[in-house]
């Protein structure tokens, strides 16, 4: 009598295996198959973006700020474009007034500015 309850649990759970691989597998499909058919979102970009060199982006609540290198005209450097939804952008502003260095100023030695060897 009790090897034929062992070989009765053992079939029971084998089949219990089966179905719990099979409900997984189905799961697992199922998820993966929602996963390929979601598209990315392609953003219509308007406003104030032309020029934005080696883009960096940030978000403080509700507004992303976007910080790019090259000149504002009129002075300054380090471009800020503001957006709420990334994709209307506006001129916020800039980082620098004036370069804070000029780069053919600096004296160069083994690959180093003097400067930052401490040599004046």
């Amino acid at each position: 009598m009790r090897v034929q309850k062992l070989d009765d649990l053992e079939a029971v759970h084998a089949s219990l295996g089966k179905v719990v691989s099979r409900s997984l597998l189905s799961a697992l499909l199922a998820a993966c198959a929602g996963a390929a058919a979601q598209m990315p979102y392609v953003y219509h970009l308007q406003g104030d973006y032309a020029f934005t060199h080696d883009p960096s982006i940030a978000q403080d609540g509700a507004t992303y700020y976007v910080f790019a290198i090259g000149k504002v005209l009129g002075g300054g450097q380090f471009l800020v474009r503001c957006s709420e939804d990334l994709e209307h952008w506006r001129m916020c502003g800039h980082v620098f007034d004036a370069p804070a260095l000029q780069i053919s100023s600096i004296v160069w030695k083994d690959g180093w500015p003097l400067a930052a060897l401490g040599v004046k």
